[in-house]
């Protein structure tokens, strides 16, 4: 595999796991020091 494959797969599999997750998540993508930039947004629920 390429590195770019590798980094598509990684954001795959992050999607895949943050399919339960309750925040309100945005995966930008790699920067160009090679991290994962992402945004998390706490959602409150009323109970």
């Amino acid at each position: 595999m390429k590195e770019k494959e590798h980094k598509e797969k990684i954001i795959e599999v992050l999607r895949d796991n943050l399919k339960n997750d309750r925040s309100k998540t945005q995966i930008i993508g790699f920067t160009e020091l090679n991290l994962l930039e992402m945004t998390r947004k706490h959602m409150c629920s009323n109970d």
